[in-house]
């Protein structure tokens, strides 16, 4: 028997058996064909990486192109269109048609801009009567001449005045909100009695505030908050009571019911 030399020795750690050589059974050696499967699955998978990174980038793309706004395109003026002509680059035709052509789109243009800002003036003087209702709605005196909450929306309204805003309503609504604060914070403070929502709270529990339980001489509760006095001219406004009488009245029960 024949000692094998380096040259064709079997690998270390395999096996034999009856003069034949076998691979070794603890999984350290593959076959050819194996790793040939292995070396064409790793070309597949990263050929599909490429593939898919390649589509990926095309969309990005295309959606790049998509959301880029087009470049404005400067108007051909007539002494260019003239330059063109004389250079026998294009026809006299072709001129008068290109020149028409930016004329339409220039009006076109124009009359688009100013739809726009018809539609959106429309809506801006609907907000503003929305507001002036609802200021009027929540705070009554501050359209009566003499009243306190009227003579603060004035302050206002001509401090904005002299900052540079326009005298029309929408500088009305600002001065309002600066003189008298959100609606929604002015309609937040007051709870619901009664009468519905938007009566104002009657405070008790604290004994009367200095000249309550007396009245004027048109028989106005004396000690009413700025905000009382406005909210009861309100229910007297809408016929919800009568007079100032019966707002005393109404005062007086609810404290005793209290």
């Amino acid at each position: 028997m024949s000692e094998e030399t380096p040259d064709n020795a079997p690998p270390a750690g395999s096996q034999k058996g009856d003069g034949e050589w076998k691979p070794p059974s603890d999984g350290s050696w593959l076959p050819k064909v194996r790793v040939d499967e292995m070396v064409s699955d790793a070309k597949g998978t990263a050929s599909r990486a490429v593939e898919e990174a390649n589509r990926l980038r095309a969309e990005l793309d295309a959606e790049r192109a998509k959301q880029a706004k087009p470049a404005d395109v400067k108007p051909v003026s007539r002494a260019e269109l003239k330059l063109l002509i004389d250079d026998g680059k294009i026809t006299q035709d072709a001129a008068d048609a290109i020149w028409e052509k930016q004329i339409y789109e220039t009006a076109e243009r124009k009359a688009e801009t100013k739809a726009v800002a018809v539609v959106a003036g429309q809506q801006r003087d609907l907000m503003v009567r929305q507001q002036l209702k609802e200021y009027r709605d929540l705070v009554p005196a501050a359209w009566e001449v003499g009243a306190k909450e009227r003579a603060k929306v004035e302050r206002e309204y001509k401090a904005l005045v002299a900052l540079g805003l326009p005298e029309n309503q929408v500088t009305d609504v600002a001065a309002l909100r600066a003189a008298l604060g959100d609606p929604e914070v002015i309609r937040a403070s007051r709870s619901t009695g009664k009468n519905g929502p938007g009566e104002a709270h009657v405070e008790v529990g604290g004994g009367e505030r200095p000249g309550e339980g007396t009245a004027d001489a048109d028989g106005k509760p004396k000690g009413l908050t700025p905000r009382e006095e406005a909210h009861y001219q309100n229910l007297i406004n809408r016929g919800v009571v009568k007079d100032w009488k019966a707002v005393t009245e109404e005062r007086k029960f609810a404290k005793a019911k209290a």
